[in-house]
């Protein structure tokens, strides 16, 4: 695969001090003469031009031959210059975070990834630690979505939290091919559970109750990751119903509606298996079974 990188890509490591990530993830990444221009500038970050100055071999200038490609009209040359090359060639990945041009590479077909994206890879291979590489950058003024924040996050967690589950319940999910359960009472009476191989690791919202806080402002809240576990319940949307979470290696249960949540302490799926009723039922009848309410100062978990 040949890789291409902008030169906001370049700039957003060097300031936090991960360039080599380029050279461990790819091996080479070209540049256009336009991005050296950009890199060599007075105002550019001082660690720009002393990368462009070694004898970095893994850093690969090269001409875009021709001219711009005509939807990059509205571009500066760095950007123009490095889609414009990428369009000319095959199995090819731009590295590119400003948000018209990664527009533009996308009409063109054009694989992309940010610095984001960069950060949580290297993060997989165990080249850096994701979490403290983001306080760093958003330390420079770098502008991170929230929301891009917790994919790459689910992404690189998904995995791990995966092989943590309770032997007997990931053994449940891979062997029983019918994971159908009843309920003797309650407003869910049936249900099924998701297969090992549909669990998807997902962000739940919280917030705080409304007597908990000033009604004029808005309420206090945090996301936790978990995983639902219901394909179906009753007549009920699955989603959150019955959880298992990670952060807290307990069982529980979402309320989408309410953006509530409660958990099970020393709860093993050996009790819940035996009568799920209250278990499933937990955020309808919280009062019929020991819980514990999970609020926004429950965040960040310890795990």
């Amino acid at each position: 695969m040949i890789v291409i990188s902008d030169t906001s890509i370049l700039s957003g490591l060097v300031k936090i001090g991960q360039i080599d990530i380029l050279q461990k993830l790819f091996g080479r990444v070209i540049i256009t003469v336009e991005i050296v221009s950009e890199c060599s500038h007075p105002l550019a970050p001082s660690g720009l031009g002393e990368l462009l100055s070694s004898t970095s071999d893994w850093l690969v200038i090269e001409e875009c031959e021709g001219p711009y490609h005509p939807e990059t009209r509205a571009l500066d040359k760095g950007e123009a210059s490095a889609i414009t090359l990428a369009s000319t060639l095959d199995d090819r990945l731009l590295l590119i975070d400003e948000q018209a041009g990664r527009s533009i590479a996308r009409q063109l077909n054009i694989p992309i990834t940010g610095l984001i994206g960069l950060l949580g890879k290297a993060a997989q291979l165990g080249h850096l630690d994701f979490d403290s590489a983001v306080r760093t950058l958003r330390k420079t003024g770098f502008r991170i979505s929230e929301d891009v924040i917790r994919s790459v996050q689910r992404h690189l967690l998904e995995p791990i939290f995966l092989k943590q589950l309770p032997p007997d319940f990931a053994s449940y999910l891979k062997s029983d091919p019918s994971r159908r359960i009843t309920m003797k009472d309650g407003e869910v009476r049936s249900a099924e559970f998701l297969s090992h191989g549909e669990l998807q690791l997902e962000w739940f919202h919280v917030e705080e109750e409304e007597e908990d806080y000033d009604e004029e402002k808005e309420p206090p809240s945090a996301h936790f990751l978990g995983f639902s576990l219901l394909k179906t319940a009753g007549s009920y949307d699955s989603w959150g119903v019955f959880l298992w979470l990670p952060q807290f290696r307990e069982f529980g249960g979402w309320d989408q509606d309410h953006h509530a949540m409660i958990s099970y302490p020393n709860v093993s799926w050996e009790q819940i298996i035996r009568d799920p009723t209250w278990f499933i039922n937990g955020q309808w009848y919280p009062d019929q079974i020991p819980h514990r309410k999970i609020t926004p100062s429950d965040f960040p978990p310890k795990f």
